[in-house]
């Protein structure tokens, strides 16, 4: 994925190219700074079965110009991962 087709996907274009490319997680907050909001999401190309990650940053109050800033793209893979977690025991 290019960084056109990231920031296209990102802005709603009409782009052909985009309807090639779908959303398989929901936008995460990964961090945030006293100005900026880190996000990212992963797509899945529908055709050649690739996945990308797409990174952002926002500006985070209504001053700032809220477009979107440095933007990456980086090719994923999917790996299964299992969880423990713990619960109150019933009595």
């Amino acid at each position: 994925m290019s960084l056109e087709t990231a920031t296209a996907i990102l802005n709603w274009d009409d782009d052909d190219f985009v309807d090639d490319y779908e959303a398989i997680t929901p936008e995460t907050i990964d961090g945030t700074s006293r100005w900026n909001t880190f996000y990212s999401q992963v797509y899945k190309h529908k055709t050649e079965e690739t996945f990308w990650e797409i990174s952002w940053s926002s500006g985070s109050t209504e001053y700032q110009y809220n477009g979107y800033e440095d933007i990456t793209v980086c090719q994923v893979e999917p790996h299964e991962k299992t969880i423990i977690e713990y619960r109150p025991v019933k009595q």
